[in-house]
């Protein structure tokens, strides 16, 4: 599981050092900033999953930063450290968008539960976010069929009409399981948090994940293909689980389509490999800025050639390379900036595709 980021922005070095030991010891990852410029330019750059701010800097001072950050819609947890502890200071600070207030000097252990504090309603906020964005999809699919057989009326074969029932029937199945598995799923990011293993058949779960998103297929004129290994046997096992997995391949399925262009391709494999099985996404979509590659799994990062322009939570990749890790399964992609993605799946276990 990824560690989360703290930017540190304290212009005075000695207890820059000292909350930045302790953050680091308790397993974060920090970043710093000197001054208020800095501080933004970190913002963009380290994309940190919660701020540490004081507020007389250089530049910019601290209530600018945090009015900065949220007229950009910027919803970075901030916690404001300052030796300014007249009333109206704090209240400036709620007001400027800070979401907690200590003043200097301060207790290192409180400081960094009021940061764990901070973070656990961060990750409860985008599960309700990632938890609404899952079943409207699952809604969206079903009314494209819906509307696809009201529009048609009449002029459907039988064969026709009962697949487009069937994909409705598949979709509301789905959304049945996501509610029934959303216990689980709160507890993904917890220490203690293990995902259900069982023998699980991988390319039945991608087959009906791209049929899934055909809608989506259809509307953007994007080619979709599905090859698999013709030494593979029809049901490939792998021991994993199945909700989850159908998690990862929406999303990263998903995203494949979403930033396709238009009359774009998605090309998806299934291959037997050494001892296991390897599954493929690629794409010929917009591809992510080679600064930005070493970011794209954290929690909310959208690559700036999409932001503005598609809509998205941010989570889905993280959600993927989080269950992936706790399946034990390994995550490999490649990237070019208005060229394309891949992303691969390694399953390695009980059920191998092939042996070495």
């Amino acid at each position: 599981m990824m560690r989360e980021r703290v930017l540190i922005v304290e212009d005075e070095m000695d207890l820059l050092g000292l909350v930045d030991y302790n953050l680091t010891r308790r397993g974060f990852v920090t970043a710093s900033a000197l001054d208020g410029l800095t501080a933004m330019e970190k913002i963009e750059s380290f994309n940190p999953d919660i701020m540490v701010l004081d507020l007389m800097l250089p530049g910019l001072d601290g209530w600018e930063i945090c009015r900065r950050l949220r007229q950009r819609k910027n919803h970075i947890p901030v916690l404001m450290l300052t030796a300014k502890c007249m009333p109206e200071d704090k209240v400036k600070g709620f007001e400027s968008g800070a979401d907690e207030y200590m003043t200097k000097p301060f207790n290192i252990k409180e400081l960094i539960i009021r940061v764990d504090n901070l973070l656990a309603k961060r990750r409860s906020e985008e599960l309700k976010t990632m938890l609404l964005h899952e079943m409207k999809n699952r809604i969206s699919a079903i009314g494209g069929y819906s509307a696809f057989m009201s529009k048609k009326a009449g002029q459907l074969d039988d064969e026709k009409a009962s697949a487009c029932l069937g994909h409705i029937n598949r979709q509301v199945g789905y959304a049945e399981e996501f509610i029934s598995e959303i216990g689980p799923m709160i507890d993904i990011e917890s220490e203690g948090f293990r995902i259900r293993t069982e023998e699980c058949d991988v390319l039945e779960i991608v087959s009906h994940t791209v049929e899934a998103v055909r809608k989506e297929v259809a509307d953007k004129g994007v080619r979709i293909t599905l090859e698999h290994d013709g030494a593979l046997p029809s049901r490939q096992l792998i021991e994993a689980n199945a909700f989850a997995l159908k998690q990862v391949f929406v999303n990263l399925i998903g995203n494949a389509v979403k930033y396709s262009k238009e009359n774009g391709s998605v090309y998806i494999s299934v291959q037997g490999v050494c001892r296991g099985v390897a599954v493929s996404v690629r794409d010929t979509g917009l591809g992510i800025p080679r600064d930005e590659v070493a970011m794209i799994f954290g929690k909310g990062y959208r690559a700036s050639n999409v932001r503005g322009n598609t809509a998205g939570s941010g989570l889905g990749l993280y959600i993927v390379k989080t269950l992936l890790d706790k399946m034990g399964a390994t995550l490999t992609f490649g990237s070019v900036a208005g060229k394309g993605s891949a992303f691969t799946v390694l399953f390695k276990g009980a059920y191998p595709g092939r042996a070495c």
